[in-house]
């Protein structure tokens, strides 16, 4: 029997069945677990027993708690749950909801006496299947159907929850299929359909009924009225939750357009009397990166696109600052924290592999006892000697086998993939190649459906991943990324991490043995394909992997000497995610480079884009590029020779690199005046794309840069050089180039002045001290 209803639903549903007063003494008593255990399954327990009460047609009175009939009710509802046809969930999940069930039930009992409750022990979740079977033969099939959950799939795959519950119960059964029916079909077509403007929609059109009926929809006028007032409240909403307007209005243009082939061209509702439902002007010329900006805790309007978040108002030494130290550290702050659990992770399953040489297989008695008492080595023995079919979702089996350690603590010993643990080698293959996007990664498949090994090939030149990146268009889908030797060490790492789970799929014609990230969820569990968290503060809270990273964020924050705390640790990972790691490193590329070539093909883009650098970096510094940076970079360069002394470094006592930097900034380094590059005065495109640099050189400046550039050189901390000294390292570079190229005797002369007496040593104070 397919489970009644599905898990990721269950929050859809109102309370029909239980009165309030039921729902609030379950919730009163729910919090008497020492461990928290039950505070966190009670809602799950509640909404599952309206569930059981509903298709049984049953309702519950605080007055009918205290009669015989309840304790009935409550044995067939444990039939129900353990017999996994109620719900989606696996064994062990159902387990723990009967044990919450009982503790509630029990501690209830101290304000209902007469309430007659089953006390827990291990044996209470098998002892009533046979409630459950003579219940189930009188389903109600309307309410079954009511109760499915709503899910539709996209094209490539991924589920998405309709909250058509709350719209049945206000417009009917049959609008609300009708609803269900359409945007299924259409969903099916889409590879990423719309998640969360539908359901928005929905939840609207609901709360609503008396003014927009079910002939709304039939009605030209009434039609257009309808999604005009929603357009509106919509907005003001996001306007209110400080949301990005820019992307909203991306958004809704979407939605419109699916409303339209969704339910008008298809004949479902009439065309509006305009014959076009109401979208606001997208401005020209907005670029993605205008879609990704927030308000941060300072107040501070933001851009996200990239880890570092990027203040939209920027001096130029906050630019500075900012590309040639921030965005680099905290690229460097990712790929140390994800290299320490790929590390960790790979280490603990080859550990396993090396121990079971060495240990014994048991074959059961343990489950009063303890890892230390099995043995680490004999519990490895044992996980190689027994198939994972005979472990999955079998906790008994587990705890004879492996004794009375905690199943995601067990799994984590063995080496096994548990929930988000591949996300580190997700990230680490972006930073190695961010022309892999995320949904090339989460969707890669290492085998075809013929089982042949098509996804990971050698060849004369290395290894390659072959997938594909869907929005290239299905011509250009097809995507072949040659890997360096560190990233094909990650993907042949994780075939290994992954082994024992990819034979499981196979021995259960699961078709998700073909995928190279496997998860075996919060230990033994059936596998799936392993997705990208995404990390939030309730998130990072409640899951255990989640606060694993926390914690690991804030020791590698500690050691780039970056705010450390468990708040700046939170903020940071809530910035992390696999688009913005390729965003980060296309960025680098591209200083590194100086070529908007060479971040293209970085990213994978089939086509150049002049604007591609606008999508990662807001207008305050593109500006700086353009105005400074690139034409020192890109434009030719004036020299003029100046007379000083070559021990200006020791003169000036420069005491930080700020100080530096404003003696360069104002005195050496300066575009050219204007009456003197076009004595004219005539404006042209040759005017304005060929602009100099006047670079003031003596041997004091040059003596001064050159120390500098080789201080940044020989720093044996290179990540906590800050942003200036990098900035002017790299000047230093040009000129020195500049200078060896030409033939002017006196420049080559302060050259040679400037190299005899560099003093790097004094520069290395400055250059690891932190910018003001």
């Amino acid at each position: 029997m397919t489970p009644v209803t599905k898990s990721v639903a269950l929050k859809s549903y109102p309370f029909k069945r239980l009165e309030k007063d039921v729902v609030a003494a379950l919730l009163k008593h729910a919090d008497v677990d020492i461990q928290g255990s039950i505070a966190l399954r009670i809602n799950s327990v509640i909404i599952l027993l309206e569930c059981f009460c509903d298709i049984t047609n049953t309702d519950i009175s605080y007055a009918y708690l205290s009669s015989n009939k309840f304790t009935i009710i409550v044995e067939g509802f444990i039939g129900a749950l353990n017999s996994g046809e109620l719900v989606d969930l696996p064994t062990h999940s159902t387990y723990q909801l009967i044990r919450v069930l009982a503790l509630t039930l029990d501690s209830l009992k101290s304000d209902i006496p007469s309430l007659w409750v089953h006390k827990w022990s291990p044996d209470l979740p098998e002892r009533f299947s046979h409630r459950w079977e003579a219940k189930k033969k009188l389903l109600d099939a309307e309410t079954c159907l009511y109760w499915s959950g709503w899910m539709a799939t996209s094209r490539e795959g991924k589920e998405i929850h309709l909250r058509i519950p709350s719209l049945w119960n206000s417009h009917g059964k049959d609008f609300a299929c009708m609803i269900f029916d359409a945007y299924k079909r259409h969903f099916e077509k889409q590879a990423r359909p719309l998640l969360t403007i539908p359901n928005t929609f929905i939840n609207y059109l609901a709360s609503n009924p008396s003014k927009w009926p079910v002939d709304t929809f039939s009605d030209p006028l009434r039609i257009e009225d309808f999604f005009k007032e929603f357009m509106r409240d919509h907005f003001i909403d996001c306007n209110k939750r400080g949301l990005n307007i820019n992307s909203k209005v991306k958004e809704w243009g979407t939605f419109i357009n699916n409303i339209h082939q969704a339910f008008i061209d298809t004949g479902l509702w009439v065309p509006p009397f305009s014959l076009s439902l109401p979208k606001p002007a997208i401005k020209s010329g907005v670029s993605g990166v205008q879609t990704k900006i927030k308000i941060n805790e300072d107040g501070s309007q933001v851009q996200t696109k990239l880890i570092t978040e990027v203040p939209l108002q920027y001096t130029d030494e906050q630019a500075i600052r900012l590309l040639f130290h921030d965005v680099k550290q905290d690229m460097s702050v990712v790929r140390s924290w994800a290299e320490h659990f790929t590390k960790d992770l790979y280490q603990r399953s080859v550990r396993r592999l090396e121990l079971s040489k060495f240990g014994v297989c048991q074959t059961g008695g343990n489950s009063e006892k303890s890892l230390y008492e099995i043995g680490l080595e004999n519990l490895c023995a044992t996980f190689e000697a027994t198939d994972y079919r005979d472990l999955v979702d079998q906790k008994n089996r587990q705890v004879r086998l492996f004794g009375n350690e905690e199943k995601y603590a067990l799994a984590q010993l063995l080496g096994l993939p548990t929930v988000n643990t591949l996300y580190p080698f997700m990230l680490l293959l972006a930073c190695e190649r961010p022309e892999i996007t995320p949904t090339f990664l989460t969707q890669f498949a290492l085998y075809d459906k013929a089982g042949r090994l098509v996804g990971f090939t050698k060849s004369g030149d290395g290894y390659q991943l072959m997938g594909y990146k869907r929005r290239r268009g299905k011509k250009l889908a097809q995507q072949k990324i040659p890997l360096t030797d560190k990233a094909a060490d990650l993907v042949k790492q994780v075939i290994e991490i992954t082994s024992s789970l990819r034979e499981y799929c196979k021995n259960t014609d699961d078709d998700n043995w073909r995928y190279l990230f496997l998860t075996c969820g919060r230990g033994f569990g059936k596998p799936l394909v392993a997705k990208a968290p995404s990390w939030s503060t309730s998130t990072i809270e409640s899951q255990r992997s989640a606060r694993a990273a926390r914690d690991k964020f804030i020791d590698v924050l500690r050691v780039f000497e970056k705010p450390h705390d468990e708040e700046d640790a939170v903020r940071f990972m809530k910035r992390v995610s696999l688009s913005a790691v390729r965003a980060s490193r296309a960025v680098e590329i591209y200083l590194e480079t100086q070529s908007v070539d060479a971040m293209a093909k970085a990213l994978g883009h089939k086509n150049y884009s002049t604007d591609l650098l606008s999508h990662y970096l807001p207008e305050p510094i593109l500006a700086f590029f353009q105005t400074r940076w690139i034409r020192i970079f890109q434009k030719a360069f004036v020299c003029e020779v100046m007379k000083s002394s070559p021990h200006l470094l020791r003169a000036a006592s420069f005491e930080t690199m700020e100080d530096l930097h404003e003696f360069l900034s104002n005195h050496r380094l300066k575009e050219i005046p204007r009456h003197l590059s076009n004595p004219s005065n005539q404006r042209s495109e040759v005017d304005k794309n060929n602009g100099h640099v006047l670079i003031s050189v003596d041997a004091g400046i040059l003596t001064a840069l050159v120390s500098l550039e080789k201080a940044v050189e020989l720093s044996p901390t290179p990540n906590h050089v800050n942003g200036l000294a990098k900035y002017w390292s790299q000047v230093s570079k040009l000129i020195t180039n500049e200078i060896s190229k030409g033939q002017d005797p006196l420049l080559l002369e302060h050259l040679d002045i400037a190299l005899l007496h560099a003093e790097p040593n004094r520069m290395m104070r400055m250059i690891h001290a932190a910018s003001r």
